[in-house]
């Protein structure tokens, strides 16, 4: 009841803020676990693709965010948890496949920080495949854009663009390798970008 009532808040006041376009809406599975994986430009990323998404979604959100009281505690409301990147945090990776063997939703940014210079991006973590391997848990890739280019500055009032690709799903119990591993990374991060470029 509080969650639905804050998505709907925040999705009124994201749409009164940004002229939003969703495109794959349809992409976004009903039911069963989800690893929703997508680029990271600003901090309302979250709050965008947590407001739109029809489902709630469990954010892996750095522990630097939740030293903001209000901001901690909106994102907390909205399905966000804890992740300490500094070390080997075992209860967030415990938290994770709660979520994921719960049939539930969880949201990550492979890139594990915001990127705002398309030449340096840092290097993405694959972790959320190994994920998605280990639960059967569908991976469902998402590409945010803003006007101004594809690392526009999301004035306010500006074009935003979320766009959901098609699921990818691995086969549970596979022991998958490290290069195809990689493989399947690639192919999906390579997929964000491109909608990136296209869309900004």
């Amino acid at each position: 009841m509080i969650f639905n009532f804050l998505r709907l808040m925040v999705r009124a006041v994201i749409k009164l803020l940004y002229r939003i376009r969703v495109e794959g809406r349809g992409n976004f599975p009903k039911k069963g676990a989800i690893v929703l994986c997508a680029n990271h430009t600003y901090y309302k990323d979250l709050l965008i693709i947590g407001s739109i998404s029809p489902r709630k979604i469990h954010w892996m959100a750095k522990s630097e965010l939740f030293r903001n009281p209000l901001f901690g505690a909106l994102i907390k409301s909205l399905g966000a948890f804890s992740v300490n990147r500094g070390g080997n945090d075992r209860d967030s990776v415990k938290t994770v496949y709660n979520v994921l063997n719960s049939g539930a939703a969880l949201g990550i940014f492979p890139e594990g920080t915001r990127v705002n210079d398309p030449d340096n991006r840092p290097p993405y973590k694959r972790s959320f495949v190994t994920f998605a391997a280990k639960t059967g848990a569908a991976i469902l890739p998402v590409a945010v854009s803003y006007g101004g280019g594809p690392f526009g500055r999301g004035r306010l009032f500006s074009r935003a663009v979320l766009s959901f690709g098609e699921a990818v799903r691995l086969e549970q119990g596979h022991k998958y390798s490290r290069d195809e591993l990689d493989g399947h990374a690639a192919s999906i991060m390579s997929w964000i970008y491109g909608r990136i470029a296209t869309n900004h």
